[in-house]
């Protein structure tokens, strides 16, 4: 009976072990990227999850202009340009015009014409 019990415990206490070891390994990696935020360029990342910005009680910008782009919605905030939920690459100006024509959404500026693909990657 005594050996019975030595092995569960033992067991136990493996498993216990495993996942204090997990959580302290988090706890450095996290506690790294605090204290390194300049060096790893994490205060000029900006997250679009938002699920994310539910869970620390932070508002979605809503949108004040933008164009409607097949079923999802174009719009930007200064230079910041999202299709949808997503962020766009490639975009500085304010936008002048965007259609959506098979697949292929176009956004104008003065200068630029810019065509994503219809998940929201830049083409040309």
């Amino acid at each position: 009976m005594s050996s019975r019990i030595h092995r569960i415990t033992r067991r136990w206490h493996g498993h216990a072990g495993v996942a204090a070891s997990l959580f302290l390994v988090l706890i450095v990696f996290t506690g790294l990227a605090l204290n390194h935020v300049e060096a790893l360029k994490l205060d000029k990342r900006e997250t679009n999850a938002a699920w994310l910005m539910r869970w620390y009680g932070l508002p979605a910008a809503s949108p004040s202009h933008g164009f409607l782009l097949g079923k999802r919605y174009f719009s930007w905030e200064g230079d910041k340009w999202a299709l949808g939920n997503q962020l766009l690459a490639g975009n500085a100006e304010h936008p002048v015009g965007a259609i959506a024509v098979g697949g292929i959404n176009y956004v104008a500026t003065p200068s630029t014409l810019y065509l994503y693909q219809a998940h929201g990657q830049l083409i040309d």
